[in-house]
């Protein structure tokens, strides 16, 4: 019996076996499609087998669909998936075909996609991102709170001074808030979101052959082929693939909030902020016009409310 080939070899293969869950983000997307081999002995594997011993010894004819690059030519342009799609139809024993065969057709490229989604959603929840939004959110309040030009005015019941001495130690906090942020755990986390876009991308060139066969045989009538049995399967495997774009469309969201926040860690946390807090020592001096430092005020809340939409 020849050996099987992983699913992104040059080669195309029939649907893998269902393995325990291997990691995503392997050296090698072959991890994520384990090879195939049949579920159940009464379900026989239709792709030919090879025999020991002389070639024409015990020969057991079996029935394929014969099939040509014109035949498929109406289901994609692109030569690379119609060979591919051609050699799965090609290997198929349609002797040995099974519910369970059709059925699991493309399945484990259905669960490595799933796979994808829940680390997604992983992702757009984990420690790193929902702190650095929180920090944001508890920043905009403070700032937001800081009157300056009322701290400046004289007051019945309380003095300037004692006013002024208050918002220096808001300020204070509010400085040091701003410089706890890191952006280097976020730039990790987006990492993480380009590689997941990646693997979508390969979960959707290799779906496209299966995809491709599985149209093939629903039309197919000849020689008593089931046809009926991949109709239901080729919705599926169709709806995998508007899912693969949706769930990219999201990672690409996912990516550029994080680096909107990265971004705002940079210059608004680093620069923009501390440079208002010295700003305000400036303004209590008369060194600077109280006017000026508000503009500052409400530029530096915009840029810090736009990065956590």
């Amino acid at each position: 019996m020849s050996e099987r080939k992983p699913l992104f070899s040059g080669d195309i293969q029939n649907p893998p076996k269902q393995e325990s869950r291997k990691p995503l983000f392997a050296d090698s997307v072959e991890k994520v499609f384990p090879a195939h081999k049949p579920l159940f002995e009464s379900c026989p594997d239709p792709t030919p087998k090879r025999k020991e011993g002389p070639i024409f010894k015990d020969a057991v004819i079996r029935r394929r669909v014969e099939v040509t690059l014109d035949d498929l030519r109406k289901y994609s342009n692109d030569d690379t998936i119609l060979k591919k799609s051609m050699q799965q139809i090609l290997e198929t024993n349609i002797d040995d075909l099974c519910l369970k065969y059709v059925l699991d057709w493309g399945s484990d490229i259905q669960k490595a996609h799933a796979e994808l989604i829940d680390e997604i959603l992983n992702i757009s929840t984990s420690p790193q991102l929902t702190s650095a939004k929180n920090t944001i959110i508890q920043i905009i309040q403070q700032l937001s709170e800081m009157d300056v030009e009322d701290v400046m005015k004289k007051s019945w019941l309380q003095s300037k001074e004692s006013k002024i001495d208050k918002m220096k130690v808001a300020v204070t906090h509010l400085k040091q808030d701003a410089g706890s942020l890191s952006a280097n755990e976020l730039v990790n986390v987006h990492d993480k979101v380009e590689k997941i876009k990646k693997l979508l991308d390969k979960v959707k060139s290799v779906i496209e052959p299966y995809i491709i066969t599985c149209s093939f045989y629903s039309e197919h009538q000849k020689d008593g082929f089931p046809n009926h049995l991949y109709i239901s399967r080729l919705q599926s495997l169709l709806s995998t693939k508007l899912g693969i774009d949706n769930d990219k469309r999201t990672a690409d969201h996912l990516g550029s909030a994080i680096i909107s926040i990265v971004d705002t860690i940079n210059n608004v946390m680093r620069n923009e902020i501390p440079l208002w807090c010295s700003n305000f020592s400036a303004v209590v001096v008369g060194s600077m016009d109280i006017q000026t430092l508000k503009q500052s005020q409400e530029k530096i809340l915009q840029k810090l409310q736009q990065s956590i939409k």
